[in-house]
């Protein structure tokens, strides 16, 4: 469920703000 692994590393900021929402989820 880490997309941040998925995204290339360009798109860091998205990947945090999933990690984020991911947390924010549970």
């Amino acid at each position: 469920m880490h997309y941040s692994f998925v995204f290339p590393p360009l798109s860091t900021m998205k990947g945090l703000i999933a990690s984020i929402f991911a947390v924010l989820s549970l």
